[in-house]
């Protein structure tokens, strides 16, 4: 009867572990599929500043025409009514005026311009750095995962939540927090839960910066959870 337990309660430690594998694969399709759709998202505003560039650029075109035609006109009134005065001096001003609302809309097409090589950087050193991230040792930190009692929670493209639980031996499910802030190339400590000490805080974040290995950052954040215990 005791081996018979033993493998029921095997059978379903067994069962309870695939079952935890398979939240964690859901969860990391989910996060997967958010980050497509952040993606799909920046190519329809990309899409959209394209468009507003391509009218501002059909702006600019027309003002060429008129100005050619203003100064025709122009021309033409020097030539054949050099008593109408009055009339050229309004045809300069408006010909002063094209100009400078081509030039400002020449500016606005070079400020979209830079902002969509901007965003188009910063979009790309997010996803490479989170999926760099999410999928460096990934069997090692599933397997981390099923053991030692951890949750991973993707907050936003550049926040991500570690949840650690089976470290208090009197309450296994208390759970422990610390936020990573992704930055490009570098990597922030954001909320602990509990606090650890700011030293220790500034320690971790320094070593992982030097390593980037997420499972020993992860190793060693649980070590210092259990020396609050």
């Amino acid at each position: 009867m005791a081996y018979q337990s033993s493998f029921e309660e095997y059978d379903a430690l067994q069962l309870r572990m695939n079952e935890f594998v398979n939240i964690v694969e859901s969860k990391l399709t989910e996060k997967r599929g958010n980050l497509l759709n952040d993606k799909q998202n920046h190519y329809i505003k990309l899409n959209d500043l394209k468009s507003q560039e391509i009218k501002l650029q059909s702006d600019i075109n027309n003002l060429i025409t008129k100005q050619d035609k203003t100064k025709n006109q122009l021309n033409e009134s020097i030539d054949n009514l050099q008593s109408q005065r009055v009339k050229i001096d309004e045809l300069i001003k408006q010909q002063e005026l094209l100009l400078n609302t081509k030039q400002q809309l020449t500016n606005d097409i070079n400020h979209i311009n830079h902002n969509l090589t901007q965003i188009n950087n910063e979009l790309n050193k997010s996803q490479r750095t989170l999926s760099d991230q999410l999928n460096q040792n990934l069997q090692e930190l599933l397997k981390y995962e099923i053991y030692l009692g951890i949750k991973i929670q993707v907050l936003n493209i550049d926040l991500i939540n570690f949840i650690f639980t089976n470290i208090d031996p009197n309450n296994y499910n208390r759970e422990f927090s610390i936020e990573l802030i992704i930055n490009d190339d570098n990597y922030k400590i954001g909320n602990v839960k509990p606090v650890l000490s700011l030293d220790k805080v500034k320690l971790l974040e320094s070593e992982f910066n030097d390593h980037k290995e997420l499972v020993k950052f992860l190793k060693t954040t649980r070590n210092l959870f259990k020396d609050l215990v």
